[in-house]
């Protein structure tokens, strides 16, 4: 039996559209420190979502690496140059070249 995300993460605010997922696996791989979460969604996922719902993660549990894969269950009309600031903040956020 599968969970909303809204459910089982009642203390987490975000935006809605992340919140409706529909969580279909989560794996934590202790050894690594890693969290694998397989989510089902109807509709298209910003990328600032993610991103809040990581450092949520990270946060809360202490977790170092997440990665987030989304089965669509819509047709996606994601245009990469139109959304390329975004793409490159979240890239920038999540995956920083240089660390002080």
């Amino acid at each position: 039996m599968s969970k909303i995300l809204k459910e089982v993460f009642k203390d987490f605010k975000g935006a809605n559209k992340i919140l409706n997922c529909e969580i279909q696996e989560m794996n934590l791989y202790k050894k690594v420190n890693k969290l694998v979460c397989f989510f089902i969604s109807n509709e298209a996922i910003e990328l600032q979502d993610f991103a809040k719902f990581e450092a949520y993660i990270k946060q809360k549990f202490r977790i170092e690496t997440i990665e987030i894969k989304v089965k669509y269950n819509c047709e996606l009309n994601y245009d990469i140059i139109s959304n390329w600031q975004s793409l490159v903040q979240y890239m920038a956020l999540m995956h920083p070249l240089t660390k002080a």
